[in-house]
């Protein structure tokens, strides 16, 4: 099946909500569609994967510059492809074309969070030749992960 990829719509808020939901993070469509349109902002973006015209993935970027590094980290803030479509290349596609859009605006590496319940993905990332280099920190200061 043909995968192509376009910037995020709001009306694709159902579907991006479904798709933040499969992660177990509670969104409904009109925040989902709140959402979309933050990603037009610049140094955002927003893309979602279609196969036969149905939404069935999504990917969100950041760049931004960093006080440490020559040149600006590109940043995988969200990544996700329906749980019905995962294996399919879905994935794949949307992490290549991120990568290819990073270099293009001369970043000087990806970066991206995967939470340690999703042991499946950190194994998706490295064997895309991702390495473990941090470890992250947060706290939460609106309700509770």
């Amino acid at each position: 099946m043909k995968i192509n990829i376009r910037v995020a719509q709001p009306n694709d808020s159902a579907a991006v909500a479904d798709l933040i939901n499969q992660m177990d993070y509670p969104v409904s469509v009109s925040e989902a569609k709140r959402r979309i349109q933050r990603y037009t902002q610049p140094s955002y973006l927003l893309w979602v994967a279609l196969q036969d015209e149905e939404v069935v993935g999504y990917i969100a970027l950041h760049i931004y510059d960093v006080l440490h590094l020559p040149a600006p980290e590109g940043r995988v803030i969200s990544f996700c492809v329906n749980e019905k479509r995962r294996g399919t290349g879905v994935g794949t596609k949307l992490l290549l074309e991120a990568e290819t859009y990073f270099k293009e605006q001369g970043c000087y590496k990806i970066v991206f969070n995967s939470n340690l319940k999703r042991p499946d993905t950190h194994q998706y990332y490295l064997n895309r030749g991702y390495q473990f280099t941090s470890k992250h920190f947060a706290k939460f200061l609106m309700g509770s992960k």
